[in-house]
């Protein structure tokens, strides 16, 4: 809810006060910000990215994200954008930002995900042997949590949550596609869904007749369609443990919806795409040719499966799963820090009100992380985190893009300073 007219005070990273402009003053020696008729907000978090270059900090910033959830890998260098370069260098970059050299979002970071996929950037989970090791390795790293992959037997992922639990380490990622069901995800401690996979999309719908049209406008085999209907009835569970229990759901519709905007000239040659590096602009263009090079059929089950796949936001938004926004940075055509305002957009076209898409990126992030502020992000002793807008984000979700500045951290971060960020230059001159 709004609350007009407020003074909010500052010292260091921390907020001080909060009370109304006529009785609060702020003290002589303090940078003040004539906030009337602006609107202030927490700090946004992307809640799966996958960084790879510390040029995307500048970006985040300079959109007011204050805080990523970095999703996980083990490049040595950067890459098409897809998975995140090297745990100790996200470390350092994380020390840096930390020790005000270098600026940036707050950093929660995975490392190396855990896979039977064979990747080999990931760690080796087949064996409940390995599942251990791979907990081992993360835990000695010294990152946040346990990011799972694809390829993983069900042995080895139940003991791989157990050692994760054991070692204080949340899990997340995706779920492991024909190995792990949902429910038993759920039931392991499995703390956030990434992405809308299969058995997930299938709970678009409660109606028998609208998932037998699903299957036959998408082709599905026979044998399909019978793994399909069986998921489908556990449809009912799912949706009931994501809204009862500490189960998140991250769409990443951004990432999705690029299957089919391939098709649209105001995406692929976005101008702002040019301040990417190198590789992965070139994976871009690669991921754009192989989709317009698809025959007629899979084009058409990409822009059904995106149809979908906002229907399944809808769903689980009204039945009460808990949704965190997420973009996956630069992956396929993702432009950090300015995806994740195009997120929130695709949410509220999804069908959240603008109030539960900007929670998504405020509240819920707070409350997934187990924040003691998480249900007053702008009180006092909460961190200085702030976006002031120019007009009002519950009016029209896209007015989270007008900022008029930032407060990161407890550092004020003026427009001219955020437009420096976004131009390549530093902050010499700007910053209170």
């Amino acid at each position: 809810s709004l609350v007009p007219e407020q003074t909010v005070l500052v010292r260091r990273d921390r907020i001080l006060a909060v009370g109304p402009a006529n009785t609060l003053v702020p003290p002589s020696s303090a940078a003040v910000v004539d906030a009337r008729g602006k609107y202030l907000i927490p700090g946004l978090w992307d809640m799966h990215v996958h960084t790879t270059d510390p040029s995307y900090f500048a970006f985040f910033v300079a959109n007011g994200v204050t805080g990523i959830r970095d999703m996980g890998g083990g490049a040595p260098t950067t890459t098409d954008g897809c998975e995140s370069i090297r745990a100790d260098r996200l470390l350092a970059w994380r020390s840096r930002i930390e020790a005000g050299d270098l600026v940036g979002p707050r950093i929660v970071l995975s490392g190396p995900a855990a896979s039977g996929s064979g990747a080999p950037t990931s760690l080796p989970v087949r064996t409940a042997h390995e599942a251990k090791a791979a907990v081992q390795s993360v835990r000695a790293l010294g990152v946040d949590f346990v990011k799972v992959y694809e390829g993983i037997p069900l042995d080895a992922y139940l003991t791989l949550a157990a050692a994760a639990r054991e070692a204080g380490l949340p899990l997340a990622g995706h779920v492991p596609a024909g190995t792990v069901g949902l429910l038993d995800a759920f039931r392991a401690g499995h703390r956030s869904v990434e992405h809308i996979r299969d058995a997930l999309l299938l709970c678009f719908t409660d109606d028998p007749q609208e998932l037998a049209r699903f299957f036959a406008d998408d082709g599905w085999s026979p044998d399909d369609v019978a793994w399909g209907r069986s998921t489908f009835a556990q449809c009912p569970a799912v949706i009931d443990a994501l809204r009862k229990h500490d189960v998140w759901l991250t769409p990443t519709l951004v990432v999705e919806r690029a299957k089919v905007a391939v098709d649209e000239a105001s995406f692929v040659d976005d101008p702002r795409r040019a301040r990417l590096p190198l590789s992965v602009r070139d994976a871009f263009a690669a991921y754009v040719r192989a989709k317009r090079e698809q025959p007629p059929a899979e084009r058409a089950s990409e822009r059904l499966w995106w149809r979908t796949q906002q229907q399944l936001v809808r769903r689980m938004s009204g039945g009460g799963a808990k949704i965190l926004a997420g973009t996956d940075a630069a992956c396929q055509g993702g432009l950090p820090g300015f995806s994740l305002h195009s997120e929130l957009a695709l949410l509220v076209e999804a069908g959240l009100s603008p109030l539960a898409a900007l929670q998504s990126a405020t509240l819920n992030p707070a409350r997934y992380f187990a924040a003691e502020e998480s249900s007053r992000l702008v009180a006092p002793a909460a961190r200085a985190d702030l976006l002031l807008l120019d007009a009002n984000p519950l009016e029209d979700i896209a007015n989270t893009r007008r900022i008029h500045a930032l407060v990161l951290g407890g550092k004020l971060l003026l427009r001219a300073d955020l437009d420096r960020l976004l131009d390549g230059g530093g902050l010499e001159r700007g910053g209170k």
